[in-house]
């Protein structure tokens, strides 16, 4: 081992927006996730890291994070191999109310964080009760009417929150991707959403 050289670590990369999300739960790593970062750490092999256990330094790492940054939920996992899973144990609440979910669910943590139960760790509601879900149905008989597919409108959507690729920019030898997008401002306003401007090709007018 060289003088300087870290004991512990082989190589770092950290990763924020695409493919910062978590394979075993997010759908795929190459998911967008814009409100999401990653650093995934390749620890050496063992018999150079001084007898230093992964498993302690993972739980070290977890407990240093705790209440650093308020809001925002951290979580320190092992790399999984194998198929996408859940955690091993989950729990599902069902209803029409989505704020009587979240406040139950964040009962429920509680009251279990408080019984100290050895081996939990991490407990954590799945939802982020900031960025709620909307559900858009695209009235199919009038777009089709118009012209206009529920692909396009659905891509339309997506374009204004998440961002539409523009091009590449270029410094000191790295490439930055440029995506526009709505300002903040408008981003989560559904009447700026949902009245903005569509430009298409009515194939039905186009001439051969």
């Amino acid at each position: 081992m060289q003088d300087g050289e870290n004991v512990l670590v082989e190589s770092a990369v950290s990763q924020v927006g695409e493919g910062a999300g978590n394979p075993q739960t997010d759908g795929g790593s190459a998911a967008e996730m814009p409100h999401k970062g990653k650093i995934t750490v390749s620890m050496r092999e063992y018999k150079y890291r001084d007898g230093a256990d992964s498993q302690e330094l993972l739980k070290k790492v977890q407990e240093s994070l705790v209440g650093i940054y308020p809001g925002v939920l951290i979580s320190v996992e092992k790399d999984a191999n194998g198929p996408p899973a859940g955690a091993p144990i989950n729990i599902e609440l069902e209803g029409d109310d989505y704020n009587a979910l979240i406040n139950t669910a964040e009962l429920m943590r509680e009251f279990i964080n408080s019984k100290n139960i050895e081996a939990i760790d991490e407990l954590k509601i799945d939802v982020n009760k900031d960025k709620p879900a909307m559900q858009v149905v695209v009235d199919r008989e009038k777009a089709g009417e118009l012209g206009v597919s529920s692909g396009q409108v659905g891509q339309q959507l997506r374009n204004s929150i998440f961002g539409a690729k523009a091009g590449i920019f270029k410094e000191d030898g790295e490439d930055y991707d440029i995506y526009v997008r709505f300002n903040e401002a408008n981003r989560y306003n559904t009447s700026a959403i949902f009245n903005e401007k569509i430009i298409f090709r009515d194939m039905a007018s186009r001439s051969n």
